[in-house]
């Protein structure tokens, strides 16, 4: 177990992949076939089982951090970079794959691929996380505001 938790320093010595030039070098280092697969045995160890899902959140979440996946999109649609374009992306399927024992689809991957890339933004650390807790406190503050005025509203009537 130790060496799972210590072994990602030596695919990441800086830690997760947080932003597209990082995803640069990155693919830039495991072009190789031999380091891509030690990867690809990691990343695959990770999680196991039959739900794809979380094999696959767990695997892109490993080694990507949620800021850097809301720079994504599978095929580069609404402005963001194409995913599906990477070294990351093949490493991906490939240990999905490996994980789940060769029992999956590409296409079911690529959908996965897809649903952890989508919900990103909205994840602790994703761009949009920010705004959305920005926005619902602004709307408990109006909340309450509107909950004040109507208890004064109510006293003045019953006088």
């Amino acid at each position: 177990m130790i060496k799972k938790k210590l072994q990602w320093r030596i695919f990441l010595p800086n830690g997760k992949l947080d932003s597209p030039q990082e995803m640069g070098t990155f693919s830039a280092k495991f072009e190789s076939t031999e380091s891509r697969k030690g990867l690809v045995r990691w990343l695959a160890s990770l999680q196991g089982g039959e739900d794809i899902g979380l094999i696959c959140r767990t695997t892109m979440r490993a080694f990507m951090t949620n800021k850097l996946m809301s720079f994504y999109s599978v095929k580069g649609q609404k402005g963001k970079l194409p995913f599906n374009k990477t070294t990351a992306y093949s490493i991906v399927l490939k240990s999905v794959k490996r994980a789940c024992r060769g029992k999956v689809s590409l296409s079911d991957v690529m959908l996965e691929v897809g649903d952890v890339l989508r919900n990103a933004p909205n994840k602790p650390g994703g761009i949009n996380y920010i705004k959305k807790q920005h926005q619902n406190k602004q709307n408990k503050e109006f909340e309450r505001t509107t909950e004040m005025e109507g208890d004064d509203s109510d006293a003045s009537i019953s006088d």
